[in-house]
């Protein structure tokens, strides 16, 4: 599971969806996504955001979440692509709210509590009352700081 590409939809997810919002605008809507991700992903700090996630987010649980994301942004993408009516537009938003929101529903009631990363993604959706947050076992600077040279051990040893 690349966890930072997960915490990279989200991201772009959470921009693109307040975009069309804003401004109902199908190809600016599209274009957020793909920039937002693509900059999560140079992010200085987006390793050590995978490693916290991977610490509280078993593999198995982030790979169904990962692809039920994307079908979720990408049936919602089919819907928007041709609306214009209002009419036609809610409907879209209201069965994309549905399909991320049960997918962080399942996450919550196998795990407990939501990463912080996909909290969120909770938030922007109003999945519900506010969730219990679940940290990796070190919350100080330090717990940072660990990620980070676990991230560049990492890197030397593949290099």
């Amino acid at each position: 599971m690349d966890y930072a590409n997960l915490i990279a939809a989200i991201q772009g997810i959470i921009a693109a969806i307040s975009v069309w919002q804003a401004e109902r605008d199908y190809l600016k809507t599209q274009e957020t996504y793909q920039n937002v991700f693509l900059e999560t992903l140079q992010a200085p700090d987006i390793e050590a955001r995978a490693f916290a996630l991977e610490q509280v987010l078993p593999p198995y649980i982030a790979d169904t979440f990962r692809s039920n994301l994307e079908m979720c942004w990408e049936r919602f993408n089919g819907c928007i692509k041709g609306a214009s009516r209002e009419e036609e537009i809610v409907p879209c938003e209201e069965t994309n709210q549905e399909c991320i929101c049960s997918n962080l529903r399942g996450i919550l009631r196998s795990n407990g509590s939501l990463p912080s990363d996909l909290h969120s993604l909770w938030m922007q959706f109003g999945c519900g009352p506010k969730p219990r947050v679940s940290l990796p076992v070190q919350t100080s600077v330090s717990a940072y700081e660990t990620a980070q040279v676990a991230v560049r051990q990492f890197q030397q040893f593949n290099s």
